[in-house]
């Protein structure tokens, strides 16, 4: 990763072309103003479609270098989504749309690297998340190539409220989020979901007593039981992998209000100051503790879904606690286990 002239920038390896010569895929990224050709094309776009243009934000421009035999080529194109006032998928819809790309994620990022010589990974080897350029949230092709980038997760963050402010407001006309319900089965106790962890994952060290009082003092709130237990015998852990896991519990240093984590802002208008990032997940998306409400002693968890952050209906309950929500990720097999359930919900 680069930088031209202050912008942030990708350089792909060079890429052998069948029958000689060489490309090299370069991607600068925003977000930037539209251009005007980029209004009008989106414009269009939105009249063609029905809908009515409400912003336009232009997410990068890919640069393509050919080095042939005889020749010399390259050419430059700018990624925008055009915000037309599309109506908003419920709830159950985003899930279907989510579980659709995590069902192709891996095998994508292996496809497009084929193609592109590699998938962009940060300085620790972490993959970059995927970017829909039209969101999943507003009707986005969760699976389609020509509506996915790879995008630093630095900047991919900061792209949920410039989205927001382009589409312009919340849809109208629809009720507050609702928990998943909680399955009637045995939930295992918390000492066998550490050992379960011990045994097939990879935790970190356990937080210091002294660490532990410190996090407290600083935060405001204390750690429940079931986070208690977790930390003093793993500060944090990776689920599945050591990279690119599919679940991060983040250790204590790392916690903090989700909105700033999420939107970059420590304030209200940002999302809401008793939500954590507890757990990382895969393209930017989080794992929420709400320790602003209890349920027999115990933080919920909530989806922190990146499109859909900060409204309630897009971040609904997911656990009703931390063991709760540690028990279907161990036996997720590293998928966002909660998503089936949310897509069996009402719209």
């Amino acid at each position: 990763m680069g930088s031209a002239g202050g912008v942030r920038r990708w350089v792909g390896p060079q890429v052998m072309v069948p029958g000689g010569g060489q490309f090299r895929t370069n991607i600068f990224y925003g977000p930037w103003q539209c251009s005007p050709q980029l209004m009008n094309y989106c414009r269009d776009k939105c009249t063609g479609e029905g809908f009515a243009l409400q912003g336009c934000v232009w997410i990068a421009d890919v640069k393509m270098d050919f080095d042939g035999n005889m020749f010399r080529a390259g050419s430059r194109f700018g990624i925008a989504n055009c915000c037309c006032n599309y109506p908003a998928l419920s709830v159950s819809q985003n899930a279907t749309a989510r579980g659709r790309w995590e069902s192709i994620r891996d095998g994508f990022r292996d496809r497009w690297a084929e193609k592109f010589g590699q998938w962009p990974t940060d300085a620790s080897g972490n993959n970059y998340p995927a970017h829909h350029i039209r969101d999943l949230k507003h009707g986005g092709n969760p699976t389609d190539w020509d509506n996915i980038i790879p995008y630093p997760a630095d900047l991919h963050s900061g792209l949920n409220q410039v989205y927001n402010q382009c589409y312009a407001g919340p849809p109208p006309g629809r009720a507050s989020g609702s928990a998943i319900p909680t399955e009637s089965r045995h939930m295992p106790a918390m000492t066998e979901l550490l050992d379960a962890v011990a045994a097939r994952h990879f935790p970190h060290p356990p937080a210091t007593a002294a660490a532990v009082d410190a996090f407290e003092h600083r935060m405001g709130w204390r750690l429940d039981p079931d986070l208690r237990a977790f930390y003093t015998r793993f500060d944090g852990a990776r689920l599945f992998r050591v990279s690119n896991a599919p679940y991060s519990i983040l250790p204590l240093a790392e916690l903090q209000r989700a909105r700033v984590v999420m939107s970059q802002a420590d304030t209200d208008a940002a999302g809401p100051s008793d939500w954590y990032a507890v757990c990382q997940l895969q393209d930017s998306n989080f794992a929420l503790l709400d320790v602003g409400q209890q349920t027999h002693g115990r933080y919920p968890l909530r989806d922190g879904y990146r499109e859909g952050f900060p409204d309630p209906y897009y971040c609904p309950v997911i656990a009703h606690s931390f063991a709760e929500f540690l028990a279907g990720a161990l036996t997720s097999g590293g998928r966002s286990y909660w998503l089936k359930a949310l897509e069996e919900q009402d719209p």
